[in-house]
């Protein structure tokens, strides 16, 4: 069997042969070659870059859910799905929306506990009904309420109602006379009280 030597090279400090790969001159202890990198460097370099890929999958995850995308977030979902009121209304005459206060108290019975004024002015006061149903919204069904002929003998009537929060056009289905109560898209709850 024939042994395979490494090429001999010479130490840059003694001169003395040492072999090619060999890190350090045996006689001397001279560094012939470049020192391989500390392995903590090594380790924090691949840390680093298996943290970086770990947040870019769990954000590229968040986003093909849709969670983290607004156009995504806001495209298909519920017209309720608003944090607080929007800072207008989305009346012809883009008033700002009022605050929403507390419905009135359980013995007038005119809309169920915790639901929230949202406009009182004109003829039918509009609430929202659930605690993500939006005040602009709410009073988006009013208006499309009133403008296809408002409370009257007719049991049920179906308007298209326009949700500035989310964009999209729902249609809701109101049902009675003293309190009408507006429900549809998905999931929105309105109630308008003369």
């Amino acid at each position: 069997m024939v042994a395979v030597m490494s090429p001999l090279l010479t130490c840059p400090e003694c001169g003395a042969p040492v072999r090619a790969d060999a890190v350090r001159c045996e006689r001397c202890g001279a560094r012939t070659l470049a020192d391989p990198p500390p392995r903590w460097r090594v380790r924090a370099v691949v840390g680093a870059v298996a943290a970086l890929f770990l947040v870019a999958a769990v954000w590229g995850f968040g986003a093909v859910l849709g969670q983290w995308s607004h156009s995504a977030a806001t495209a298909g979902s519920d017209p309720t799905a608003a944090a607080g009121p929007s800072p207008r209304s989305s009346s012809p005459s883009s008033k700002p929306a009022p605050s929403p206060t507390s419905s009135p108290s359980a013995a007038s019975g005119s809309v169920p506990q915790g639901a929230r004024l949202c406009d009182g002015g004109g003829d039918l006061r509009a609430y929202a009904g659930t605690p993500r149903t939006s005040c602009s919204f709410a009073v988006a069904v009013r208006d499309a309420f009133v403008g296809a002929g408002g409370v009257s003998d007719a049991a049920s009537r179906t308007v298209r109602a326009h949700s500035t929060v989310t964009g999209t056009t729902y249609t809701m289905t109101c049902e009675g006379t003293t309190r009408v109560t507006c429900r549809g898209g998905t999931g929105a709850v309105i109630y308008l009280v003369p």
